[in-house]
Formats: structure tokens, C-alpha cells, sequence
């Protein structure tokens, strides 16, 4: 509450940071993607990841611009904190990441961007294996391709449903 403060409602949240490379979506498409959701209406963008994920945190940001209504969150929240904040957004849009799962088990409404080499780290392996019309995943057309091969229109068309007061 106190980093909040009155921001306006709703608060979606963007995790763009991942600990391996191909799970990252690329910062331009995170940056596309903010600007259509903070162009569908009023509500506050919040974008957050971990110390090593500072630097795509403040790219993203600086690429969104409107700062009156993007908070950037990297480097700034311990666990607890941050699963305290995701109790409180409308929509957690990332990579499959820990704060993915957190996310999940919270019941925060989740898209989730999968890029997958091989079974193991398909979205059929990790989930989500339960609230399905709560947590949406996008998966790349072919195993193995790319992660920046997900379009940012796919991704926006699943976070419409999430994206109302």
C-alpha cells in the first residue's frame, strides 16, 4: 500500500525478467504490449522483477513512458511483498517464471508466455493445471522456436478479459 498509494484502479503487473534467456519475451514486445493496455482505459501498470532483472524493468519503462501511470517495481520487493502485490492486481502477464507460480497459487488471473525446447518445459509439463479460464497461456507455434516469435497481439487478445475495473 504505501509504495501504491492512490494509484488508480485496476493495477495490472508485467514480470518481463526470467533467469534464462529463452524464457524472455523481448522488452520492445513488453513495451507494445503496455501501451495498447494503458490505452484501453484507466488503471495503473506496474512492472516488476528481481535485482538481475532491474535493467529490462527500466528499459520497459522508459519505453512506455506515461509515468504518471507505470510504477517500476524492479529491484524493489522481497517475495512476500511481492505476492502481497499480486494479491492485488487484476492480471499478472510473464514469462514462466517463479513469480509465475506465486501468481498462480494466489489466484491472480495469469498470461503466461511459453516458449518450449523440449516435453519438460512445455506448458503441458508445467500448468497451469487448474483455473484454466484464470490463467491463459500462449505457447510458441513449434518447440523450439523463440519466444520473440509470439506475437503481441496474441498476448493482448488473452489479457482483454482481465484488463476491466
Amino acid at each position: 500500500r504505501a509504495i501504491l498509494g492512490n494509484r488508480p484502479r485496476p493495477w495490472w503487473c508485467i514480470h518481463p525478467g526470467s533467469s534464462q534467456a529463452q524464457k524472455q519475451w523481448p522488452a520492445d514486445r513488453y513495451i507494445e504490449l503496455a501501451s495498447r493496455i494503458l490505452e484501453k482505459g484507466p488503471g495503473t501498470l506496474l512492472v516488476t522483477g528481481a535485482h538481475h532483472e532491474k535493467s529490462i524493468c527500466d528499459e520497459i519503462c522508459r519505453g512506455i513512458g506515461k509515468s504518471d501511470r507505470v510504477v517500476n517495481l524492479g529491484a524493489r520487493l522481497r517475495l512476500d511483498e511481492l505476492a502481497a502485490l499480486f494479491k492485488r492486481v487484476q492480471l499478472l502477464i510473464s514469462g514462466d517464471t517463479g513469480p509465475y507460480h506465486v501468481a498462480m497459487a494466489l489466484g491472480t488471473p495469469t498470461v503466461t508466455l511459453f516458449a518450449p525446447w523440449d516435453i519438460g518445459s512445455s506448458s503441458a509439463i508445467n500448468g497451469p493445471y487448474f483455473d484454466k479460464e484464470r490463467h491463459s497461456v500462449i505457447e510458441t507455434s513449434r518447440m523450439g522456436d523463440s519466444i520473440s516469435t509470439i506475437a503481441v497481439d496474441r498476448v493482448f487478445e488473452a489479457a482483454i478479459p482481465f484488463l476491466s475495473a
